[in-house]
């Protein structure tokens, strides 16, 4: 539970937030400017462009979840043996799953008729880039973990009297 929700539950979370801000800090707005202009999305009268952006944040936000969760399946297969042990491709439905959850991802953002359900929007070019650094910084931070628990088992302790 401490590794799931106090470790890589909080890269994963530090990630999507990140991805939020990303999107507003790439159309000018700062944390004060995104602040000052809540108010309005929260009350449903944002100008068009606003809500577009605020579309944008929140699906990318959501994207990164997913990116960060493929991450997290290679990372979560061992608590403390290395995915360079258990291999990548020694559970093809992990594949599998992750091939469905990127076609219901890209469906929901790239079908116009999708994109109105789910209140989603495009995901553009340097978000794909964004998506492609997440399951590498899921999984390396649980892989250097696993290596810290490894060296701190192996020290040998000393009886203290």
């Amino acid at each position: 539970m401490l590794r799931a929700y106090c470790f890589l539950g909080v890269i994963e979370a530090a990630l999507s937030m990140g991805a939020f801000f990303l999107v507003w800090r790439s159309h000018g707005y700062g944390l004060a400017e995104l602040q000052a202009v809540s108010p309005v999305i929260l009350s449903h009268a944002a100008d068009a462009a606003t809500i577009g952006i605020y579309a944008q944040a929140t699906t990318l936000t959501l994207a990164v979840i997913v990116a960060c969760q493929d991450g997290n399946v290679f990372a979560c297969r061992s608590e403390r043996t290395s995915i360079r042990s258990i291999g990548f491709f020694s559970n093809p439905l992990i594949w599998l799953g992750i091939a469905v959850e990127w076609i219901l991802i890209i469906s929901i953002t790239q079908q116009a008729s999708l994109q109105q359900i789910f209140s989603t929007a495009p995901i553009v070019g340097w978000h794909w880039l964004v998506l492609l650094l997440c399951p590498p910084i899921m999984l390396g931070a649980d892989e250097m973990r696993k290596v810290v628990v490894h060296r701190l088992s192996q020290t040998p302790r000393q009886n203290v009297i």
